[in-house]
């Protein structure tokens, strides 16, 4: 069993890339005589016309949008035999020149205040582990991107520490906070202007946290097990 693949092709192309494909795959056999050129176009014209059904008939792929294809093949008795079980297609729809430029104007406009402007992060509250630390995800537009550590001090004091992936990948070291509500309005209420004294890392470093403090709530949530009681003698 054999795999052709189209790789990432625009949608108008991808026809002739699998055509090429699918040649220089079976050049070989072709030159053994167990093919011959002409089923090879064949089973190539065979597909691409289930393709299009697919793309174009069924989901309207523009020319310009950007397909993955791949779908396995074996050689029976001189013919090509799609296996369409394994058919799989992957698309991409591509975003029409004007809605881009009329994007990147009404951005432009606000560029410089969007520049200094806090974030409008979100937080929710995830687990206390056992030794006292709050652990929040931080959220943006309803997606969660990151995680907050909160270790109280006291009734006025908390240390923060915690990472974002999105919309720039950001790692706050530990800093120290004075709170003035009660602590999950605190840091709902302020948790934009704490990730403005985070710094901008990789992407890797921010998830490399964002995993180790994810591991911690997943262990504050375990249940306790509690020994069994020993019998009496």
């Amino acid at each position: 069993m054999a795999t052709l693949r189209s790789g990432y092709v625009i949608a108008g192309a991808y026809a002739d890339k699998l055509r090429r494909t699918l040649f220089a795959q079976t050049r070989e056999l072709v030159k053994s005589g167990e093919l011959t050129p002409q089923e090879v176009a064949r089973a190539s014209g065979e597909l691409n016309r289930i393709l299009y059904e697919v793309l174009v008939n069924r989901l309207r792929s523009d020319k310009g949008d950007v397909v993955r294809i791949s779908v396995n093949y074996e050689v029976r008795e001189g013919r090509i035999v799609w296996d369409l079980e394994t058919l799989s297609i992957q698309a991409w729809k591509r975003v029409p020149d004007e809605h881009i430029a009329r994007a990147v104007s009404e951005v432009k406009a606000i560029a410089k205040e969007l520049v200094v402007r806090a974030i409008q992060y979100q937080s929710l509250r995830l687990a206390e582990t056992e030794t006292g630390d709050i652990i929040y995800a931080v959220r943006l537009a309803d997606r969660d991107v990151g995680i907050l550590m909160v270790t109280p001090l006291n009734e006025n004091e908390a240390i923060v520490r915690g990472a974002v992936t999105e919309p720039v990948a950001m790692i706050l070291k530990r800093i120290r906070v004075e709170v003035n509500a009660p602590l999950d309005e605190f840091i709902e209420r302020n948790v934009g202007e704490i990730m403005s004294k985070a710094t901008h890392s990789e992407v890797l470093e921010a998830e490399k946290i964002i995993r180790e403090l994810r591991a911690l709530v997943e262990a504050a949530k375990k249940p306790e097990v509690t020994p069994p009681e020993e019998e009496e003698l």
